[in-house]
């Protein structure tokens, strides 16, 4: 490549300092590429909250954002007058911006995470600049199409784009099976499976042998996360004392039991400290395209119950893929696959309460599962895949 021109653009429809499983995916993602293979890459995404620079430098990566504006009947329809004017107003500004930007760096490959927002522009400058695309599926992005009328014009752009797409990436085999369910028709793509891995504060935490007497739970107020599944089994466990973050007390008022405490957001230090107290971290999800938060537990080495739905399988799978035998009995002892119901994560909780093992067992084979979960090990393959494009 011609010094200046773009290796690889990760586009993603959000990225940091916002938090999550997207935002460090696609960090984790750019930042690998930038130091194993020393690509010139950089990250293109939207500018919101409105608070954030349009311009900056995270970590060495070059970050540019613009404002994304879709659905102008959706504004129509819930009298939004404010949003349709901005779309009348910034959406050909921003389609000007990013021709240029595209004029000037020429990405080779662009990665575009999470496709939703950005889809008309992607389309047409895929039409434009013939850059190799590669799309990759996080999860809501997909239940979100579940819901597309096939006449409308967002069920034709995805078409489009997927049929324009090398590759599509998926951070499970179920999610990829969900996605192929869709009726969006594709005539010949590549798929690839790119299960995450687990950033690097909850890989070299603390290991506590000596747990706090609490069971914790990480989730945001959403049906597929199974909140309440989870308050009816705080409510069976009165005795037992809970800790629920991501969920404030306004957003779920008076519905928990006496022994729930709502801890709000967390940061992500305060997460792992709580991961790695806690005497059993419950993952009680309907549905649920990969399960970070259990490889985030396990790697903190906390016992876990979590619902056998999703991709939480495929993560047990990661976890335990080098461990022998005996170690495989060990992690059985502290790690529990469950139904999606109250009594089952119950029950889970109860076996793991009287097993014979010993935490120290459960502690010392935690170096081995924090391996399987490194972004050096997960990106591998996808690192030779796209060096050959």
């Amino acid at each position: 490549m011609k010094k200046g021109k773009l290796d690889l653009l990760i586009w993603t429809s959000s990225f940091n300092p916002v938090v999550g499983g997207l935002q460090t995916a696609t960090y984790e993602i750019a930042q690998n590429f930038k130091k194993q293979k020393n690509w010139n890459v950089q990250v293109l995404t939207n500018k919101y909250p409105r608070k954030l620079k349009s311009k900056e430098i995270i970590s060495q990566i070059q970050v540019k954002r613009y404002t994304f504006l879709s659905n102008p009947l959706v504004y129509l329809k819930t009298s939004r007058i404010d949003l349709l004017l901005a779309y009348t107003f910034l959406k050909p500004i921003t389609f000007i911006q990013l021709i240029i930007y595209f004029i000037v760096n020429r990405p080779k490959i662009v990665n575009l995470h999470f496709p939703d927002h950005q889809l008309l522009e992607c389309v047409i400058l895929q039409k434009i600049f013939r850059f190799k695309l590669i799309v990759s599926l996080h999860g809501n992005d997909v239940e979100r199409m579940k819901e597309l009328n096939n006449r409308s014009l967002k069920y034709f752009l995805y078409s489009k784009l997927f049929n324009m797409s090398l590759i599509i990436t998926g951070s499970s085999k179920f999610l990829i099976r969900e996605f192929q369910q869709l009726n969006i028709k594709i005539k010949k793509v590549n798929y690839f499976i790119l299960h995450n891995g687990v950033k690097h504060l909850f890989r070299n935490h603390q290991l506590n042998l000596v747990k706090a007497n609490y069971y914790f739970t990480a989730a945001r107020l959403a049906p597929s996360k199974g909140i309440n599944i989870l308050e009816e089994v705080t409510k069976h466990l009165l005795d037992e004392q809970f800790k629920l973050a991501g969920i404030n007390k306004t957003d779920y008022l008076n519905k928990m039991a006496q022994n729930v405490k709502l801890l709000g957001e967390l940061s992500v230090d305060k997460i792992g400290n709580n991961l790695s107290s806690a005497s059993i971290t419950i993952v009680p999800s309907i549905v649920e395209s990969f399960g970070i938060i259990v490889a985030e537990a396990l790697c903190c080495g906390s016992p876990v119950v979590a619902t056998n739905v999703g991709g939480i399988p495929e993560v047990i799978a990661l976890a335990t893929e080098k461990l022998n035998d005996k170690e495989m009995y060990i992690f059985n002892c502290w790690v529990k696959l469950v139904n999606p119901v109250a009594q089952s994560i119950i029950v889970g909780i109860e076996s793991i309460k009287n097993n014979n093992s010993n935490i120290e067992d459960f502690i010392t084979i935690i170096p081995k599962i924090r391996e399987q979960f490194s972004w050096e090990n997960r990106m591998q393959r996808y690192n030779q895949i796209l060096h050959g494009l």
